[in-house]
């Protein structure tokens, strides 16, 4: 879980196309995380789906950045899709 809060912490403020699901996920699973600290976790399937969320879109955040800063960017701003 530390991990997990750790790298939301890291990539949700990145401008990427999803920054603002990545945002709500965090959000979510960040309350989610603490109530879980003081209750059981009564909705266990929303956490994992939010745990899947955040690591999901933050991995998609490093790559954008990995691709940005080598320069792979096409004329329309986007990032060109590996062939």
């Amino acid at each position: 879980m530390v991990v997990t809060l750790t790298l939301g912490l890291l990539t949700v403020s990145a401008p990427t196309p999803w920054q603002y699901y990545l945002i709500t996920a965090y959000a979510v699973f960040v309350g989610e995380a603490f109530e879980g600290l003081i209750v059981d976790t009564d909705h266990w399937r929303h956490f994992f789906l939010l745990l899947g969320l955040v690591w999901g879109l933050g991995a998609g955040t490093i790559n954008f950045r990995r691709r940005q800063a080598y320069g792979e960017q096409s004329e329309d701003g986007l990032i060109a899709a590996a062939a």
